[in-house]
């Protein structure tokens, strides 16, 4: 069988991946030939590809909490509340440097999900030939948080969640028939129509297909989320996700939160695991 792995971005959230991922590579079910990932699931992920599986609590539990990579003080300046240039430049490239060399190498494809300004539809980046550290910015950057769109290679992109934010199509476009579903959201979640969206009257002038992805935004995810829990995908799937809501949310700065949801995660990812085994 061809073994897939979908992660989901959530910001925050994104910590309880981070403790999932852990389950896998300590029970050794961490390699896959296949993975697809979008926005701050793509940055976890990453580490999962290069085989750096102690970094997975380093990166979440060191550098993201304590005001250089979020500060909503930041809101009425005109940086970004969210600095990826820290995550990206320092974090990835200095301080525990993703190598970016063993995922060049590695035999698993990976695939970083961003969204075309231009086109409103989602871009998958091949690790294998694209910038790796360009398209995961690219990926994680949220609207708003991240106040610029990302240029790579002469196009602009923001965060994959926007139009693929959970990226099972793409595995299984990519053959994979066994395929691992990391979630941040319990069973049964759905996004409702928002009752105030900003982001289609913000990018309307100079995307206005990027402004029409939006407003189906909502649509996109529940499509996708009823898809897997109707069981009619032609593939086998394992589904980790929270038992029930987190203590983090999309912009949660609190340490013992993050690692609270860390420790969700990886409990969360054991129980998925025996269940299989035991089907």
């Amino acid at each position: 069988m061809k073994r897939g792995l979908v992660v989901e971005g959530g910001g925050m959230r994104g910590a309880h991946t981070c403790g999932a991922l852990m389950a896998l590579a300590e029970k050794g079910r961490a390699d896959f030939d296949v993975v697809v990932a979008a926005s701050a699931g793509a940055c976890t992920a990453a580490y999962l590809v290069s085989r750096q599986f102690d970094l997975f609590p380093v990166v979440w539990t060191k550098y993201l909490h304590d005001g250089r990579f979020f500060d909503l003080k930041r809101l009425p300046t005109k940086r970004s509340v969210l600095d990826l240039d820290f995550l990206i430049h320092r974090v990835f490239k200095e301080l525990d440097p993703l190598d970016l060399d063993a995922i060049r190498s590695s035999k698993t494809k990976f695939y970083i999900v961003a969204t075309d300004c231009g086109t409103g539809e989602p871009k998958y980046f091949d690790a294998h030939k694209d910038p790796i550290l360009n398209a995961l910015k690219a990926s994680a950057a949220m609207p708003i948080a991240y106040r610029h769109p990302v240029v790579v290679e002469g196009r602009t992109y923001i965060d994959g969640g926007v139009t693929d934010p959970i990226p099972i199509q793409k595995a299984i476009e990519a053959g994979c028939d066994d395929i691992t579903i990391l979630l941040t959201r319990p069973e049964g979640y759905r996004k409702k129509i928002p009752l105030v969206n900003i982001l289609p009257r913000l990018y309307a002038r100079k995307y206005p297909r990027l402004a029409e992805a939006f407003m189906r935004r909502f649509e996109a995810y529940n499509r996708v989320v009823e898809l897997i829990e109707s069981g009619k995908l032609p593939a086998r799937l394992t589904v980790i996700r929270p038992q029930s809501k987190l203590p983090t949310t999309r912009l949660t700065t609190s340490l013992p939160k993050i690692q609270a949801t860390i420790r969700r995660g990886f409990e969360d990812a054991l129980q998925a695991l025996s269940a299989k085994s035991l089907n």
